[in-house]
């Protein structure tokens, strides 16, 4: 378990994760500290559970609610600040911080903002796009209607703002930017209330973000009133993952997750877990990284009512590989309430675990199962000539780790092994 780093109910800590390699960021919604519900967040590393930097909010800052969502990429971490009233109640802002420092680079605040406009209900980062870029969901900007929604675009050094986005579609009470993704310089943004499948059935845009444009728009090929499609999602390597935890797919609730290809906008596949149960909500959170889907269902019941657990899926495989459940958890922890995933660090955030007092939060880091991916001898889950290289050398040398067929010799049937399972891919 990470630990928060004050005793106090109602902080909230694991409100929003954010993993990078070998480090968890999570935030802390609740925090008194800087005023009443300003919010902070933390980062972690993630092996030895150490406090690394805090990242706090303006002073005075009550009801700001830094850290209502948080991203996190090359050592520079991007926080949602929704209640900021600095452009009128409940406005919002996100703030941007050196990651190891905590040192504040930007506090964004757009221009054309009004209140009530809930800017900082997402926020996603690539540092590393044409000299880098953030995005910052809008969620009830009134540009095009009251709460259509709408994603501004900054210069995460500068603060320089580069452009805002609205679907072509644009429709009332849609809150376009309550959810988005970047990868590869597609950008996916949700609208969870979307009409376009009955009443607030949700969907998702892709957009271009050399060109700035919609290039596709995602739905389900079994949407559904009130599935709330589009309320969490994640992209990795030209798959968008997409939460819908209102599908009833074995009951009122039960929740799903969706697979598209970003080049298509065609639906791969739909996840639901083998142990599905009505009002369980799969699909609150989702991560995906290097072939590995990490998907949040904080209402499940295992270690008693909400306690809530997560769901480890393979995006090539399309099959259920692990549930995760903590080992000390109780009812009402909310266990998957956020999910975060890089390399082999996962980070899943209980805002409801009262260990600290009433809804004081917790977080918990797991490692991805070895056996995820058996040939990725190398563990940076990449099967390439390093995997081949480290399997030939432990042969020569009869280690254990080439025993492929767990025999306890060393022969032509383990190389087999070996290679099929090599040809056959991580997950």
């Amino acid at each position: 378990m990470v630990p928060p780093p004050e005793d106090r109910a109602f902080d909230r800590f694991g409100y929003a994760m954010a993993a990078g390699t070998n480090v968890i960021a999570v935030t802390a919604n609740g925090n008194d500290t800087r005023g009443v519900n300003a919010g902070v967040a933390y980062l972690y590393d993630a092996t030895t559970r150490q406090r690394l930097a805090t990242y706090w909010p303006d002073e005075g800052s009550n009801n700001g609610n830094l850290g209502y969502s948080i991203d996190y990429d090359s050592s520079v971490v991007a926080i949602g600040a929704t209640g900021d009233d600095q452009n009128g109640s409940n406005h919002g802002a996100a703030y941007l911080y050196w990651g190891f420092s905590g040192d504040r680079i930007q506090k964004l605040v757009p221009g054309d903002g009004n209140a009530g406009d809930f800017f900082g209900a997402s926020v996603a980062l690539d540092t590393g796009f044409k000299g880098g870029i953030v995005a910052v969901g809008s969620s009830f900007d009134d540009d095009n209607g009251t709460d259509t929604g709408s994603v501004y675009l900054f210069d995460p050094f500068t603060g320089v703002s580069l452009g805002k986005l609205h679907p072509n579609d644009p429709g009332v009470g849609h809150a376009f930017g309550n959810a988005m993704a970047i990868d590869d310089g597609i950008l996916a943004v949700g609208a969870y209330r979307s009409d376009s499948l009955g009443y607030r059935s949700g969907a998702v845009y892709l957009f271009d973000l050399a060109t700035r444009t919609q290039i596709a728009k995602l739905l389900p090929d079994d949407g559904a009133p009130s599935n709330y499609f589009g309320w969490s999602i994640a992209m990795h390597n030209g798959i968008v993952a997409v939460g819908a935890w209102g599908h009833a797919a074995v009951g009122v609730n039960s929740g799903a997750v969706y697979l598209f290809d970003a080049s298509t906008g065609n639906q791969i596949t739909k996840f639901v877990p083998d142990d599905a149960e009505p009002e369980d909500r799969f699909g609150y959170s989702v991560s995906m990284d290097k072939g590995v889907v990490l998907i949040g269902s904080y209402h499940d019941d295992d270690n008693g009512e909400d306690s809530g657990a997560a769901y480890i899926f393979g995006a090539s495989s399309l099959n259920q590989l692990y549930k995760l459940i903590p080992s000390q958890g109780t009812a009402d922890d909310l266990f998957g309430r956020s999910v975060a995933i890089c390399n082999n660090t996962i980070g899943i955030g209980s805002i409801g675990d009262s260990v600290f007092g009433d809804s004081s939060g917790s977080a918990q880091v797991f490692t991805v199962p070895a056996d995820i991916c058996p040939a990725d001898l190398t563990g940076d889950r990449l099967l390439d000539f390093f995997d081949i290289s480290e399997f030939l050398t432990a042969f020569v040398q009869k280690e254990p780790s080439a025993d492929f067929n767990g025999d306890g010799m060393y022969n032509f049937f383990d190389v087999s092994a070996f290679l099929q399972l090599f040809n056959t891919g991580c997950p």
